[in-house]
């Protein structure tokens, strides 16, 4: 009676449980078999239950978890390759995403669509035209973890047609997971770039680079499953390049994990790799071990229903002569793969029917395409009787058209014409910038000739050919910026100076010239405080200009008047000459470029014809004018008119100083330090020499391909590059430089005489330090190179002095700063290892001894021993002040086994016993 009893019980829940899941109405009971269906593994059920709970949403209107189940369900099924049974839903999914204008799960849609185009082998070229919809949608709101889904499934895509296409989608996919901390699709785009270089490339290297890359993650995050594959991986990659001695190291490593974990999945991979190469070396025996093995831990079948491993263990028996296990084995193979081909077959049958039906939406499209023929057609007709009509109105204009092309000629000669003088102009700023660098070796060695010979009776003689060569160099300067104001790339320095002095200083430099010419000259300015923003250089080639002009066209006995006043908010500077003056016909030309006056011609006052126009360029850039009035026997009056803007800030001037001498470095890089000169001009190359060699030791290169090698030999403290070279130039030896992160420490100035904005903003681009235009002046090159490595020092004092590096006040580059990050990392995960060793550092970093030892002396100035004790006495110190742990105790758990030589160290760097610090 008690059994009929339970029996009644049991059947009665299960009726209630049948019911309640049945029902519309009833949310938690559905929602329920859903996930207990997907628990299962039972594809049929979890449709069924979806389809409810999707109906029972749409009643409460609930519109995000309608779609929320549509994409859990899409990605059920397709995941588990239930292609036939997503086909509807997905229908569906996509209908009801873009009917409620949700774009987030529209693109999870798209994204799911070409998935089962793709994969499903239905319609890959439609696949990939629902990717990219999908990676629309997510790179514009921002989705990055299913952007980087869509990256794999298009480098996928590529990975049989364009294997350097595929490659880059993953790398993209790579990127992204690394800046959003995705670390387990990170861990998978390691493999996957890993296994591209492996596969399709057959690189090695790169390949064993990127699985030990996502080694390194999975540790990072202790993910044995991951780190298990990733040593399986690299043993497969060393079995497939034949590096011998690594292949059963790493699948030793991933037995010992895979023997800890309880996984299935990996455990039947390794067993699979594991045997399949004692299959390969002829040890028979040692491979049926494990291939019985993966019979053993297999579920329903083998690998999801394939049978393989039955046919390799048959073929196993029969190589050691088990004859009769070797039958049995075939048997079950032939068994198991009729009744795999059977599913394969209905499959097929389903997929065909999917193509069907898709074949059906294409014709629907044609026809529509069909009809939209019909409908251009039409369109084109009515263009055509559109087009008559135009023609008709074309030739009632012809007469004005015949105006219209005179107009357009002469337009086109005109620009002939304004061709030609560009290529003028190009041609001799080509000749200016080439006369940057032999200019740079009379100047400056002459600026310290100079300085030498006072009190000599040659230094008026050195002083004149130092004067004649500024003179040249301001020559080449204003064809220069000739061409700048052509390109638009002219942009004025405006800062705050004193206007009353700086003209008095400009107008006082022509009293010996007018004494010498017996002219009466004056000059005057009012106020006397008067301060506004302008460009000092520019004004002061303005007034140098019409100064110039003035004496050359005045004779002796004659008068030159100049004035400054303020009037209307406006700085007015007045030059007035009685010289030969200027005929009407001219007047209007003398700021035109290269224009002379017949005047000028027939006396001696021959020009460039470019001084007046520069001057007009200059003013107009301040917002100014320049006006000129002249009778021809009687003189000239020229008048600027220049705007005051308000003055709302100090001097932007950039100053640069004496190093800072009084910074305590404690022991950092006492050796000499060294400097990488790369020039292909001998003379110059020499002659920096010169100039660096009594402090530095100097390195020396032609071209940026061997000055690369000799960075790379020797990691110089600073390198001073030239930009313009054969075979690698600055720009690409700064980006080499910087871009690797063994080299990317040191830093770059470059020289060029190439002056533009656009040049300057180019090397900074690249990573360069720092931008000197040729010709330079020395005493401003060494104090760059020297502040420089003063800023480097201070950051070595900043990090020992701090026990958390802050790179915000430690101005490094992003590479650097992950180098540190990681060394620190490092240090304390081992921080308690007694054993621990420079050795096991380099090999944690994937680098050279001397690489490493060369980095970390760059950056800290001290060498990796040094380094990894500095970060243990920085935890000791950091244990002492926040717990009341033993000192010894704290010495041992910081990696000292000594706990006087930990005293002694500690007191060393802290000038504090451990005691005293506390």
């Amino acid at each position: 009676m008690n059994k009929k009893y339970i029996l009644s019980l049991i059947l009665t829940f299960q009726l209630f449980n049948i019911v309640v899941c049945a029902s519309d109405d009833i949310f938690f009971p559905l929602d329920s078999c859903f996930q207990e269906h997907i628990t299962n593994n039972s594809p049929d059920s979890v449709l069924h239950y979806a389809e409810k709970l999707i109906h029972y949403y749409s009643k409460q209107d609930d519109k995000i978890k309608q779609l929320e189940l549509f994409d859990s369900t899409c990605n059920y099924l397709l995941k588990n390759k239930q292609y036939n049974l997503a086909s509807d839903i997905l229908k569906k999914f996509v209908f009801q995403s873009e009917k409620l204008d949700n774009e987030y799960f529209q693109g999870k849609a798209y994204m799911h669509t070409g998935y089962f185009l793709f994969f499903g082998d239905i319609n890959k070229e439609m696949a990939f035209q629902y990717y990219q919809k999908a990676e629309e949608i997510f790179t514009r709101t921002n989705h990055y973890k299913e952007l980087g889904t869509i990256y794999h499934y298009l480098s996928r895509y590529y990975e049989l047609s364009d294997k350097n296409e595929s490659l880059r989608y993953e790398l993209k996919n790579m990127h992204l997971s690394l800046a959003n901390g995705y670390t387990n699709q990170l861990y998978y785009a390691y493999r996957e770039i890993a296994s591209l270089y492996r596969h399709q490339f057959s690189n090695y290297d790169s390949s064993l680079f990127y699985y030990h890359k996502g080694l390194s993650l999975a540790r990072l995050n202790n993910d044995s499953i991951l780190i298990a594959d990733a040593f399986i991986e690299l043993g497969c990659v060393s079995e497939q390049f034949a590096v011998t001695d690594s292949i059963l190291h790493y699948y030793r490593k991933a037995q010992i994990i895979v023997e800890q974990i309880e996984d299935t999945d990996s455990k039947l991979y390794w067993l699979r790799h594991i045997g399949g190469y004692y299959g390969k070396l002829g040890k028979f025996k040692e491979a049926l071990f494990y291939f019985k093995q993966i019979e053993k831990n297999s579920i329903d079948g083998f690998n999801n229903g394939i049978p393989e491993p039955l046919l390799v263990i048959a073929q196993l028996e029969q190589k050691l002569h088990n004859h009769k296990a070797a039958a049995d084995y075939y048997k079950r193979f032939i068994y198991l793969n009729d009744s795999i081909e059977n599913l394969r077959k209905v499959k097929e049958y389903a997929r065909l029917e999917m193509k069907f039906e898709l074949d059906n939406i294409q014709n629907q499209i044609k026809v529509n395409e069909d009809n939209l023929k019909k409908r251009k057609y039409i369109i084109w007709l009515l263009i055509f009787i559109i087009g008559l009509l135009l023609i008709i109105f074309y030739l009632v204009l012809r007469i004005s058209s015949n105006k219209r092309k005179a107009d357009k000629e002469l337009v086109a000669l005109t620009q002939k014409l304004h061709d030609a003088d560009k290529q003028k102009i190009q041609f001799l700023t080509n000749i200016s910038h080439e006369i940057r660098t032999p200019l740079t070796l009379i100047i400056s060695p002459l600026e310290r000739i100079v300085h030498s010979l006072k009190n000599n009776k040659d230094y008026e003689l050195a002083n004149t050919m130092l004067s004649s060569a500024n003179a040249l160099k301001k020559l080449v300067d204003q064809q220069i910026d000739i061409s700048k104001l052509d390109n638009s790339d002219f942009k004025l320095n405006r800062k705050h100076h004193n206007f009353y002095q700086h003209f008095h200083q400009i107008a006082s430099a022509f009293c010996s010239l007018a004494a010498d010419n017996k002219i009466i000259y004056r000059y005057t300015s009012k106020p006397e405080n008067l301060s506004f923003k302008y460009d000092k250089d520019k004004l002061e080639i303005v007034l140098n200009n019409l100064l110039s002009n003035a004496f050359k066209f005045t004779a002796a006995g004659g008068e030159i008047n100049v004035e400054t006043f303020v009037q209307n908010s406006e700085v007015h500077i007045m030059v007035k000459d009685t010289g030969i003056g200027i005929t009407e016909q001219e007047i209007n030309k003398i700021f035109e470029r290269f224009y002379q006056s017949t005047t000028s011609k027939k006396g001696n006052y021959a020009g460039t014809g470019l001084g007046l126009n520069i001057a007009k360029e200059y003013i107009e850039l301040h917002k100014g004018t320049i006006e000129v009035s002249s009778i021809v026997g009687n003189g000239t009056v020229f008048t600027i008119k220049l705007p005051i803007p308000d003055f709302n800030g100090n001097d932007n001037d950039t100053i640069i100083t004496e190093p800072n001498k009084q910074v305590n470095t404690h022991d950092i890089i006492k050796e000499k330090e060294t400097i990488l000169i790369i020039e292909d001009n001998k003379e110059l190359r020499d002659y920096l020499e010169r100039i660096f060699n009594s402090k530095y030791k100097v390195f020396k290169a032609t071209n940026g391909k061997e000055g690369l090698q000799l960075t790379r030999e020797n990691f110089p403290d600073i390198i001073v590059s030239d930009v313009m070279m054969p075979i690698c130039d600055g720009y690409e030896l700064t980006k080499s430089i910087k871009t690797n992160v063994e080299t990317c420490h040191i830093p770059v100035i470059l020289l060029t005489a190439k002056a533009n904005q656009h040049d300057k903003l180019e090397g900074y681009n690249y990573g360069a330090d720092d931008y000197i235009v040729k010709p330079f002046n020395e005493s401003e090159l060494i104090l760059k190179v020297n502040n420089i490595l003063q800023t480097r020092k201070n950051n070595r004092v900043r990090y020992i002095n701090d026990s958390v590096p802050n790179f915000k006040d430690i101005k490094i580059n992003s590479l650097d700063e992950e180098f540190i990050t990681k060394l620190i990392q490092i240090v304390n995960a081992n921080i308690s290892n007694l054993e621990f060793t420079v050795e096991q550092l380099c090999n944690e970093l994937y680098m050279s001894r001397r690489n490493v030892y060369g980095k970390i002396k760059a950056l800290m100035g001290m060498n990796p021993t040094q380094f990894i004790r500095s970060v243990r006495l920085k935890k000791a110190a950091e244990f002492l002040k926040n717990t009341d742990n033993k000192i010894s105790d704290i010495a041992t758990v910081t990696g000292f086994d000594n706990l006087s030589y930990f005293t002694k160290c500690f007191k060393e760097m802290f000038n504090k016993t451990p005691s005293d610090y506390r």
